[in-house]
């Protein structure tokens, strides 16, 4: 009878013991965790806002109405902003945009602590209500409480500011040439009246002109030069102007809302003057 051949299959684990596998899991886990833990420790690290701070803020471009002082506190007052290593330059961009008078921010790091910044400012057009209205037609609202920049006064709609503007110098060169007045502020009321206030304190009521101002509406092509439809009426003022001596400094207002002629209020004082008389 053939005898059979037993093969013996040696293991994976060849002579392990029980003992030496579990001691290689724990060292298994004992490295892994070791290197969570030193993750975390390298993330903390990195994120502490004292790890890499920002040691020099270089700020750049021609400031005229911000200083770097200015521009150092504004970007240190955000928390967000000490740690030059995790800092995200976009969301910084987008704040420093935030400070009034600031039109372009470009930011970059330099390693191993400075942060340029560079800024160009929006330039003032004039003065509109309470704020500036800029070269862009954008009306900002900085702090005001220091700026003494001599500009017209505007006052109207922000969304009608740049029609308020171009109207504006269409008055001022036509009472320069005429009159050789000097205007102080036009408005565009909330009932689309057109006031202008000379810088002798004299203020002139045009009326409207443009059923396309009273109504909201964009002006239709064809409606612009109807614009000049107010001239005439201060063509009357520059003719009463030649004919009553002194009337810019003797008079309240002149109401010019009349088909032909005005009316004239003159101020308290000058009518006494002429009582005395």
């Amino acid at each position: 009878m053939a005898g059979y051949r037993v093969r013996a299959e040696t293991s994976e684990t060849g002579g392990r013991t029980r003992g030496e596998v579990i001691l290689g899991i724990l060292f298994l886990v004992l490295v892994v965790s070791a290197d969570v833990l030193l993750g975390r420790m390298l993330y903390e690290s990195m994120t502490d806002v004292d790890a890499i701070q920002v040691r020099k803020l270089q700020v750049e471009g021609h400031l005229h109405y911000l200083s770097e002082k200015m521009v150092a506190d504004y970007f240190l007052s955000n928390y967000d902003n000490l740690n030059l290593l995790t800092m995200d330059l976009s969301r910084v961009r987008h704040y420093l945009l935030k400070m009034p008078w600031a039109r372009t921010v470009t930011v970059r790091k330099r390693l191993p602590d400075i942060l340029y910044v560079y800024l160009t400012e929006y330039r003032p057009a004039a003065y509109f209500n309470k704020g500036i209205l800029t070269g862009d037609w954008k009306v900002i609202h900085p702090d005001l409480s220091e700026f003494r920049e001599p500009l017209v006064h505007l006052y109207g709609r922000e969304e009608l500011a740049e029609k308020i503007f171009y109207r504006y110098l269409s008055f001022s060169e036509f009472l320069r040439k005429r009159t050789n007045a000097e205007i102080w502020s036009v408005e565009l009321t909330p009932d689309f009246m057109w006031e202008i206030r000379l810088t002798s304190g004299l203020v002139l009521f045009l009326g409207r002109d443009l059923d396309t101002f009273a109504s909201g509406r964009e002006e239709r092509e064809g409606d612009r030069e109807s614009e000049d439809a107010l001239l005439p009426r201060l063509r009357t003022f520059a003719e009463l102007n030649s004919r009553i001596p002194g009337l810019m400094d003797k008079a309240e207002y002149v109401d010019l809302r009349y088909e032909t002629g005005a009316a004239v209020k003159w101020r308290e004082e000058t009518r006494e003057d002429e009582e005395k008389k």
